[in-house]
């Protein structure tokens, strides 16, 4: 599970759940397992759900995680949106 985590000396603009550099360099390294998120409503109070949907999908997680039951079918919905663009 990869976490909201802010790793500046890795990429200061995005937290590692956002992050493509972070995303590549596990890559890079030899992890090929599964990479899922924590819970993206955690990170709302920055990013709008769609634009931390869009960049977490860019940034290379396999699984997002999403607790809150009622975001369920606007997120699949976003998600087809962002992938048809």
């Amino acid at each position: 599970m990869i976490g909201h985590l802010l790793l500046p000396f890795l990429d200061p603009v995005y937290p590692a759940t956002l992050s493509p550099i972070l995303h590549q360099t596990l890559r890079d390294a030899g992890f090929s397992g599964l990479i899922v998120t924590d819970d993206m409503g955690m990170i709302e109070s920055d990013y709008t759900r769609k634009d931390a949907l869009k960049q977490a999908l860019l940034a290379g997680n396999d699984l997002l995680l999403y607790v809150d039951p009622g975001v369920r079918e606007a997120v699949i919905d976003d998600a087809i949106q962002i992938v048809k663009a």
